[in-house]
């Protein structure tokens, strides 16, 4: 395709009037071949611009990803961690409490057994029962022991979940109870849920975080078993907070005996 220009101008006569008009014809095919060719090079660019900076922008949000990754990692690192560093002493307490307990009986009825046998001590051991408050001892310690026991399953509870949390031994898919995890998980939180409680007796606007599960019948699911118990956690854990920064938008009121709720469903 041709692109042709043409001016005209006027040819004076020897009177130096218009006598006749001229014009010049210029072929400028080159000129607009050459302004397309720019606009579709501007057009190119404007578009390897976007991608660009698409390009970039997915190359940042897998440096995050990575980066969140490499936390993750690290976290599941110190969990198992410190999972491992508490174990081990715990299970040895939990091991002796109940050979202690099982002493402290025996101690009891021996002592008892002596009372029985020489009802009348000597003043010396009289005053020393009597400062000990023996009776009371002995219904007492029992109970100690019994609440340490208590603490230690609990703690060896916690440990468990920990290291069901961290699944640093799963690095692989493998199929598992999703239930397991999200109980895990609401494990690890579970401190701050009843620290709303301990909150609002000291003044503070927060109530109980109430937890209700109703769990379907779900089939062993194939995944990360670690990063999908990261991701119950940011769940978890960003729910406390956006609770937390809503709290004083709800009103007084009835608030110190409202409860809030979460309900987890699964089908």
């Amino acid at each position: 395709m041709c692109h042709w220009v043409a001016s005209q101008f006027a040819i004076p006569g020897e009177d130096g009037k218009p006598m006749a008009i001229g014009a010049i014809v210029a072929d400028i095919s080159d000129r607009k071949r050459a302004e397309n060719a720019l606009r579709q090079s501007e057009t190119e660019l404007r578009e390897k611009n976007q991608q660009l900076e698409h390009t970039l922008q997915e190359l940042q949000r897998t440096k995050e990803q990575l980066i969140q990754s490499e936390k993750m990692s690290s976290l599941g690192q110190l969990v198992a961690g410190v999972a491992h560093e508490i174990n081990n002493p715990i299970s040895f307490i939990y091991g002796n409490l109940t050979h202690v307990s099982e002493y402290a009986q025996e101690l009891v009825s021996l002592v008892r057994l002596y009372q029985q046998h020489y009802p009348q001590p000597s003043a010396e051991i009289q005053t020393l029962s009597e400062e000990l408050d023996l009776d009371f001892l002995a219904q007492d310690f029992p109970k100690i022991l019994s609440s340490m026991k208590n603490g230690a399953t609990r703690i060896r509870e916690i440990v468990l979940s920990l290291r069901n949390f961290s699944r640093l031994d799963e690095a692989e898919v493998k199929a598992i109870n999703i239930h397991e995890g999200i109980d895990n998980t609401l494990l690890i939180v579970k401190n701050r849920l009843h620290s709303q409680a301990l909150a609002w007796e000291k003044g503070a606007r927060h109530a109980e975080i109430k937890i209700i599960k109703e769990y379907g019948k779900l089939p062993p699911v194939k995944c990360y078993a670690g990063q999908l118990n990261q991701v119950f956690l940011n769940i978890l854990t960003n729910a406390i907070d956006a609770l937390d920064m809503k709290a004083g938008d709800w009103g007084s009121g009835d608030w110190g005996q409202s409860t809030r709720g979460w309900e987890f469903g699964t089908k």
